[in-house]
């Protein structure tokens, strides 16, 4: 066998060849030299330059024969190994916050018998700090997906319709890791009495354990689900907007007009006041523009401004609906000049799905009591699980606001009155006409 020498990390001289890598078995090179000279990796154990070795008989590679074949010093392979560094060091930087944000939940929610699951329920997390991590909704399924940011001890939380809340706490997730848990709802909530007349009112349901109250939070829950499709923008809605005015008698129509408009789920398809605004100026605003009406939409009724500043009480089946139950609500306090709603959401009584919602405006203008003042909203549920309002209505008075100011001897202003007339009154119609979930239908009103 023929000898070559040693010329340090990966090469190796024969005669007078150029240098070529060696798989010396004393050598045991570990570099993979690629055929433009770069260096991958540094061999784990070297020879020291001088030693001389035998040369096992390898395939040669064309790039390593002739004149033209490279040869790379030990100084070159530093300093290429230099440069390629700060990349893996980053590629690897990368793999690991990767890892690091991996960790989910995810599994099944199923009911009682342990075997039918629980589709349309909220699933949530909360972390040991109380910080909300997340929530989704379970699939037909019952199967629910939860990404976390963090690794460390959650409080998992089940809400659904029908159902008193499970709560699921010290629950560990590692880091980089997938915690599979299955959750079973063994509790029915309460259902709602048959009643023939109204029931007594209760005003403070946030730290009441009745009937009354588990109704309303079967209600929130159902819009909770509402609040989580539109903060999703996966859902583009169509919709179909009918005006119509009425003239003085409050029975002609005046003008008609009718649009489609196409808005996702997040965008306000009624004219609506944040909840902290309501709670100060209430549901109706007089300005020298004229009267501006808001309807209670599904962040007014989420709102603990809503529940904690009203009173509820069971109401009667309507007629027609031998099934349904009313929760009726309304707000204690009068205040003058604050115009506020009071009305009633429908639910089915067996299953506590929400129907339906009527209300009227309260401490109007005189003027316009006659316009009988007031709105619907009705509630349709999504394959998905999602509940959403699926049409809206409102009639308020059409009316002209004046200013009459008075004057002092010299001409100065030093008051005014306001006076409102009714001209008539104005319906307006939102129903929904198509859905698409990620430009899939969904839904399709024949």
């Amino acid at each position: 066998m023929a000898r070559c020498r040693c010329l340090g990390g990966c090469h190796a001289q024969y005669g007078d060849r150029p240098a070529r890598r060696i798989h010396d078995p004393l050598c045991r090179p570990r570099c993979a030299v690629d055929d433009r000279g770069i260096a991958r990796r540094f061999a784990r154990r070297t020879v020291s330059r001088g030693t001389d070795f035998r040369w096992r008989t390898r395939r040669r590679h064309p790039a390593w024969t002739g004149a033209s074949a490279l040869t790379m010093t030990w100084s070159t392979m530093v300093n290429r190994y230099q440069r390629v560094l700060p990349c893996v060091l980053f590629l690897l930087f990368v793999g690991a916050a990767s890892a690091a944000d991996a960790q989910r939940f995810f599994g099944t929610v199923v009911h009682a018998d342990n075997t039918t699951p629980a589709s349309g329920a909220i699933v949530s997390a909360t972390d040991s700090a109380g910080v909300s991590a997340g929530r989704e909704l379970t699939s037909a399924r019952g199967d629910f997906v939860l990404p976390v940011s963090h690794p460390g001890r959650y409080t998992v939380t089940v809400l659904r319709i029908g159902n008193l809340p499970v709560v699921v706490r010290d629950v560990v997730v590692e880091p980089g890791r997938d915690h599979r848990i299955r959750i079973v709802i063994t509790r029915d909530a309460p259902r709602p009495p048959a009643v023939q007349i109204r029931s007594g009112e209760q005003c403070n349901i946030r730290v009441d354990s009745s009937r009354v109250a588990h109704a309303w939070e079967q209600i929130l829950v159902a819009l909770t689900t509402a609040e989580m499709a539109a903060e999703s923008k996966a859902f583009a809605a169509t919709w179909l907007r009918s005006e119509r005015l009425l003239g003085k008698n409050l029975k002609d129509t005046v003008r008609r007009s009718d649009k489609i408009e196409t808005l996702d789920l997040a965008s306000p398809v009624m004219t609506a006041l944040s909840p902290e605004r309501i709670r100060l100026a209430g549901f109706v605003i007089e300005t020298e523009a004229g009267v501006q009406y808001h309807m209670p939409d599904v962040a007014t009724l989420l709102s603990r401004n809503f529940s904690n500043g009203r009173c509820f009480s069971f109401d009667p089946a309507p007629p027609g609906q031998p099934g349904w139950i009313g929760l009726h609500f309304r707000s204690p306090d009068f205040r003058l000049g604050v115009s506020d709603v009071e009305g009633t959401i429908w639910m089915d009584r067996a299953t506590m799905e929400p129907r339906g919602l009527g209300y009227r405006y309260t401490n109007l203008p005189l003027a316009f009591h006659a316009a009988e003042a007031g709105g619907t909203l009705r509630f349709s549920q999504l394959p998905t699980g999602h509940w959403i309002v699926e049409e809206w209505t409102v009639r308020v008075p059409s009316g002209a606001f004046r200013r009459i100011f008075s004057y002092d001897v010299r001409g100065t202003p030093n008051g005014f009155a306001t006076k409102l007339t009714l001209d008539g009154a104005l319906l307006v119609a939102v129903r929904l006409m198509e859905l698409d979930l990620n430009g899939s239908p969904m839904f399709r009103r024949q």
